[in-house]
């Protein structure tokens, strides 16, 4: 992948420095611990969407609508990963 994508700061919100967006990523991956329960909003949110068959399929079909090619396709850890260790 080239580094003008990984580069690219949509809306100027981001960081300059993707390696600093990326070891923030990274932090947030390893600290974020699978078998805590969700917050109860969050919880309340997935019930929601699961439970009513409309809601389920448009947010189905929101996923379905990524585009299958870069920079969509890319895994973001990896490009991150790859971007902060000189392997771009």
């Amino acid at each position: 992948m080239s580094n003008n994508v990984i580069d690219q700061r949509g809306g100027d919100w981001l960081p300059q420095s993707s390696a600093h967006t990326g070891h923030w990523l990274r932090h947030l991956i390893r600290t974020t611990d699978e078998s805590k329960p969700l917050h109860p909003v969050l919880s309340s949110f997935q019930d929601l969407i699961e439970d009513d068959s409309k809601l389920y399929m448009l947010a189905t079909a929101m996923f379905d609508e990524i585009p299958d090619k870069a920079p969509y396709n890319e895994d973001p850890v990896t490009i991150f990963h790859s971007s902060s260790s000189g392997r771009a």
